[in-house]
């Protein structure tokens, strides 16, 4: 956690860190990953950025959108629960929760 952010919350300037440019009017930001060694970037940086990035976010909105247009999903907890994050796996792709979450996946009916 840096501060007042948490790593739980949207925070865009996670990555910049003022620098001084000479002959410039102020303090500037630039990217940089010190101190964030082992934290996770999706596709990668820079030169080395995956090339197949948009083809693979495109897929996966698509197999999101038939997911629930063919399924119902229903969470099987009480109103208002909210499972923790499960901490051994941070930085490793998609957060889990700290608990057993129960749901129930119903294909659904075809209309024709």
């Amino acid at each position: 956690m840096d501060g007042a952010h948490p790593a739980t919350r949207f925070w865009p300037g996670r990555y910049l860190v003022p620098s001084t440019v000479p002959f410039s009017d102020g303090p500037q930001l630039n990217f940089s990953l010190d101190g964030r060694s082992g934290q996770w970037l999706p596709f990668g940086l820079g030169e080395h950025m995956c090339p197949g990035r948009h083809f693979a976010k495109q897929e996966m909105i698509l197999d999101f959108a038939i997911l629930i247009t063919m399924f119902d999903f229903e969470l099987l907890t009480p109103d208002g629960w909210k499972p923790g994050d499960e901490a051994k796996r941070y930085g490793f792709g998609t957060q889990t929760p700290d608990a057993k979450t129960p749901f129930r996946i119903k294909r659904r009916q075809r209309y024709e």
